[in-house]
């Protein structure tokens, strides 16, 4: 009886364990904002990330330099 209250025991920890590694990050996960729907794509057909984010981020410079209610110094120009 004292090795299967051992075993009992032993399982109980580690089922505890792996639902803590499961079910602790969920909340940060849905925290995250969501990638936008062509940025997700271009990740899952396999694209290099690193081109994704400089696209991104090129497409976000050139939105902030064309939006006239933000003050000269704010708006950044598009690298060339």
């Amino acid at each position: 009886m004292d090795d299967s209250l051992f075993a009992a025991i032993s399982v109980g920890v580690c089922l505890a364990a792996i639902a803590l590694i499961i079910i602790a990050p969920w909340r940060r996960v849905r925290d995250e904002p969501r990638l936008e729907r062509d940025i997700e794509t271009r990740l899952l057909l396999g694209e290099n990330p690193e081109d994704v984010a400089a696209a991104a981020d090129a497409a976000e410079a050139d939105k902030l330099a064309r939006r006239p209610d933000l003050p000269v110094e704010l708006r950044r120009r598009p690298p060339d």
